[in-house]
């Protein structure tokens, strides 16, 4: 039986145009705005991220969170301040109010990798769901474009639109001190149980576009991939596709991958494992090219609709 998965992070906002980076949170009208009472910067928390925000163009909140309540619990940086949960909780609201402006943007580009990869998934009709963790709403987006979306999406961090919340902050398995434990995303009372890693299990066809593979999210998947470099007796061989930006993104993901103890070599010899840069692709790459043209030849292909013209041959030769 044909089964797939759609995994998205938050590099299929930014091939729509979309700033959604922290980064370009933290540099919004928005945040410098709120930046104007200076009451905000007195809470620790928000000084942190700050000066975090100003040393590099690529910033991730989440890692620079942990790093600060890690600081915290060792006494290297500073004292627990009990106005940093009002500080975090203020951050939120204004990431999600940035948030809602940019989502509401028509602006956005049609000449899009990530707009004809959904079209292709939404045809396909073998998808059984849609896994984000952006927070980004996917019908309002592709909405935009006329296009439904019947597939059923689970937001991994809160949606914009549907929770009408977002799930922003840490997991991890060092020690936190007892004062910051409001910044574990599973404390967040919108965050909601999921099925992502049954559904990495049971799929044959998993593609991944935007999604980073490492970091905060990563033992969402290190268990799947583990498994698919390894042999074992239930070992099932799979279809992964992975839409990344550029060759940088895609060492970063290899690279990974080795330092999780994944076996580069023996998850590609294992699966039919494909990476695709999105950059080279729009330069007009010709090796790109011909990958991307594969995949979408496959899902065309490998879809429910070929499959029923298939059985309706089948039918019509027999009668």
């Amino acid at each position: 039986m044909h089964k797939k998965i759609m995994i998205l992070g938050n590099g299929f906002d930014l091939d729509f145009g979309l700033n959604t980076r922290y980064h370009d949170f933290m540099k919004s009208k928005t945040w410098v705005k709120a930046k104007e009472n200076d009451y905000i910067l007195s809470y620790g928390i928000i000084k942190y991220l700050e000066e975090k925000s100003k040393l590099s163009n690529w910033f991730d909140v989440e890692a620079e969170l942990l790093n600060y309540a890690l600081e915290v619990t060792e006494g290297t940086y500073r004292s627990p301040q009990e106005t940093d949960r009002t500080g975090f909780e203020f951050f939120q609201a204004k990431l999600k109010e940035y948030l809602l402006k940019e989502q509401s943007r028509t602006e956005i580009t049609t000449m899009s990798t990530a707009l004809t990869v959904m079209n292709y998934v939404i045809n396909n009709g073998f998808f059984t769901n849609i896994y984000t963790f952006n927070y980004t709403d996917i019908k309002v987006l592709m909405g935009k474009f006329n296009i439904p979306v019947k597939i059923p999406i689970t937001y991994m961090h809160g949606s914009l639109e549907k929770d009408d919340n977002i799930v922003l902050g840490i997991e991890t398995d060092k020690k936190i001190h007892k004062d910051y434990r409001f910044l574990f995303k599973t404390n967040n009372r919108f965050y909601a149980s999921n099925n992502l890693i049954e559904a990495l299990e049971e799929a044959n066809e998993i593609v991944f576009f935007g999604h980073s593979i490492n970091g905060m999210d990563f033992p969402y998947f290190k268990d799947f991939f583990v498994k698919q470099s390894q042999s074992s007796q239930n070992f099932k061989r799979k279809i992964i596709t992975i839409f990344t930006y550029d060759n940088e993104s895609e060492e970063k993901i290899r690279d990974n991958f080795r330092e999780e103890g994944i076996n580069t070599r023996d998850l590609m010899s294992r699966n039919e494992l494909t990476i695709i840069e999105t950059k080279l692709l729009n330069e007009g790459d010709e090796h790109e090219e011909k990958k991307f043209d594969t995949f979408l030849s496959h899902l065309q292909e490998d879809s429910k609709d070929a499959e029923n013209q298939a059985i309706k041959r089948l039918e019509q030769n027999l009668l």
